[in-house]
């Protein structure tokens, strides 16, 4: 599934399109400095299913006769206009999709918290099942909190169903109860994430996942929310502002969009942590910045740079994808978020050069190593095995990715670059020179 939102004039939006893609990805993770639009594209896309949500949980004033919602999901698309009849925003036609939706907003707009005049008034109720002990233990639900407290504080946690619906608490020591809703706020916010998980809907929506959760909170959250949309196929969105949540994420399977707002208009960049990080905090108290594309581009950059003596200090940061790269360069040049621009280079796999360049022969700062990549190169090479007394590892049509992480399960890291740089020794030189020449 892959979804398209484009939002004009809303707020403090000029334009702005997201692309989401969930049909790779059963996660995708949307992070900006405050104030650019995330909420506003959460409660966008909530549209399909609450077309009331924009009215009721935002000022008066932020719609106006030029504002538009668009919204595609794979071939369907759905319109949203302003009408004057109603001062709102109206779609033309029916909005009938095969998707459900279930969406968790913030303070003070989420369902949890409009449950608490609910909660309320079924305590009579409540009391009552308790008193003639019609309640059962929360297995599920006890488990899922403990472990994500890493603690034994809910193992006599107990359900109520009133209404066809279940309600929780626990039994203090003096025989009264606790209501679920009188629980921490982010124990609260636990209970009812656990809800929409554990619902039928397809798509979860969620604003501020790490609301009220520790560091190791998030962490724990985010491994059990993998585990869980990968059992039921669900799919998930959700803003966040943590690090330590980001830096989970796993990057081959979960998608990270950034946005960025420039004067109204808001795009999205498809990133790693790396690049939110250097976004939004910077990696602050360095001589030398050199961005790359991936991890094992970043530790074969320090592999050289270990071999130079220079004073001055140096990051390597990997940032994913080649324009990312080339983003995060060019903003550093306007925002100097990280450094002086002279202070500042990239360099790239091989296999981008021409993507890069195109028609130009060069560009300053950026940099390219004398092959496609580290894992082509090796996998090349694994082609001639014998010559290169390589063990075997798969087959000759197993993936340069595949046979990388076979032959490092072998053989140390500084024996397969010996291996990759065979052949390449002048424009090997040629790199380390530019590097010596950078370090000055």
């Amino acid at each position: 599934m892959n979804l398209n939102i484009k939002i004009e004039n809303i707020q403090h939006i000029v334009s702005m399109e997201v692309k989401i893609d969930l049909h790779n990805y059963n996660m995708a993770c949307i992070v900006s400095k405050n104030g650019v639009g995330k909420t506003t594209l959460l409660k966008a896309f909530s549209m399909l299913y609450r077309p009331s949500i924009i009215k009721q949980t935002c000022p008066t004033g932020i719609i106006s006769e030029d504002s538009k919602i668009e919204i595609s999901i794979d071939d369907s698309i759905y319109k949203f206009f302003y009408s004057p009849v109603i001062d709102y925003l109206e779609s033309k036609g029916f909005v009938r999709t095969n998707k459900t939706y279930s969406l968790e907003l913030a303070t003070p707009f989420g369902d949890r918290f409009q449950k608490f005049s609910k909660l309320s008034g079924l305590d009579d109720q409540l009391r009552t099942n308790v008193l003639i002990k019609n309640y059962q233990t929360a297995n599920e639900m006890s488990d899922f909190l403990n472990s994500i407290y890493e603690n034994t504080k809910f193992k006599e946690l107990k359900t109520t169903m009133i209404d066809g619906v279940d309600y929780y608490f626990l039994i203090a020591k003096n025989g009264r109860y606790i209501r679920e809703d009188h629980f921490s706020t982010g124990e609260y916010f636990i209970i009812n994430l656990y809800r929409h998980l554990s619902s039928t809907k397809d798509i979860l929506i969620i604003d501020e996942i790490d609301t009220s959760l520790d560091a190791a909170a998030q962490v724990r959250l985010i491994t059990h929310i993998r585990e869980m949309c990968k059992k039921s196929n669900k799919k998930i969105i959700f803003t966040s502002h943590s690090l330590a949540l980001l830096r989970t994420l796993q990057e081959d399977h979960e998608l990270l969009l950034f946005l960025e707002n420039e004067e109204g208009f808001v795009k999205a960049t498809p990133c790693s942590y790396n690049y939110v990080k250097s976004s939004m905090y910077g990696f602050v108290g360095y001589d030398r910045y050199i961005l790359t594309e991936d991890i094992v581009l970043e530790k074969y950059l320090i592999r050289i740079l270990s071999t130079i003596k220079s004073k001055n200090s140096y990051k390597v940061i990997f940032i994913g994808g080649c324009q990312g790269v080339i983003s995060l360069m060019d903003r550093n040049k306007h925002q100097q978020f990280l450094s002086n621009p002279k202070n500042v280079i990239s360099i790239l796999d091989g296999d981008v050069k021409k993507e890069i360049l195109g028609e130009k022969t060069n560009i300053p700062n950026i940099y390219f190593i004398p092959f496609d990549s580290i894992e082509k190169e090796l996998f090349k090479k694994y082609r001639d095995r014998t010559r290169y007394k390589l063990p075997k590892v798969g087959y000759r049509n197993s993936g340069a990715k595949h046979i990388f992480e076979k032959l490092s399960d072998k053989l140390s890291f500084d024996k397969i670059i010996g291996i990759v740089e065979k052949g390449h020794r002048q424009e090997i030189d040629s790199l380390k020179k530019i590097l010596i020449e950078f370090m000055r």
